[in-house]
């Protein structure tokens, strides 16, 4: 190659300044913003990385703590619950505290009789029949108090007939007859078998 040819020289610098315009566009469009795209991302994982640091500190610190108060209350609401639905040794206590219920309010109780239970996941529904004899306003009271008992009872299928039009007091004698749904807790080894069967 004849390097004092000017035309030599002319395509060597064309080549070298092709080269360097080639290598700037590189530079520019492809390197810098990657470079800038890579700078970002490695801040970013950075703040991250504090971020989960920080809070495996704080979980460290108060984390053991919370769970175990927010289990405690957890159980709290369990036995609540629990004692609202009797186990099926309560339950003649249960029944009992409705006989109660109709004495203090000066109803006659004329009918409690089992219908039949029905069994979900967590509990035994068990319905009643009832008929009572008494005045509207103490059929009223007795519906609130067993409303009202400790135990969860829902009184559905209200039906009001006159069994006597007028008394001594001048209120007519009624009949009420409802059905009453109370909830029994399953029996546990009856649970452990449906458990041990799965």
């Amino acid at each position: 190659m004849d390097f004092q040819n000017p035309q030599t020289r002319q395509k060597i610098l064309l080549g070298i300044l092709l080269a360097g315009g080639l290598g700037y566009l590189g530079y520019e469009y492809a390197y810098k913003p990657r470079s800038a795209e890579i700078a970002a991302l490695e801040t970013r994982l950075t703040e991250l990385e504090n971020q989960n640091r920080t809070a495996r500190i704080l979980t460290e610190e108060n984390g053991e703590a919370d769970v175990e108060r927010r289990l405690e209350a957890y159980r709290e609401q369990l036995l609540q619950v629990e004692g609202l639905i009797p186990s099926g040794e309560e339950l003649p206590d249960l029944l009992d505290a409705i006989s109660t219920e109709a004495q203090r309010t000066g109803v006659d109780l004329s009918l409690i009789q089992p219908v039949g239970a029905s069994a979900d996941e967590f509990y035994t529904r068990r319905t009643y029949d009832l008929a009572v004899v008494g005045s509207y306003h103490q059929i009223g009271e007795f519906l609130t108090r067993i409303g009202s008992l400790p135990r969860i009872i829902t009184p559905t299928g209200l039906s009001l007939t006159v069994v006597e039009e007028e008394t001594r007091s001048g209120d007519p004698r009624l009949e009420a007859k409802f059905a009453i749904e109370t909830y029994v807790l399953p029996d546990l080894t009856m649970v452990e078998d449906s458990v041990e069967a799965q």
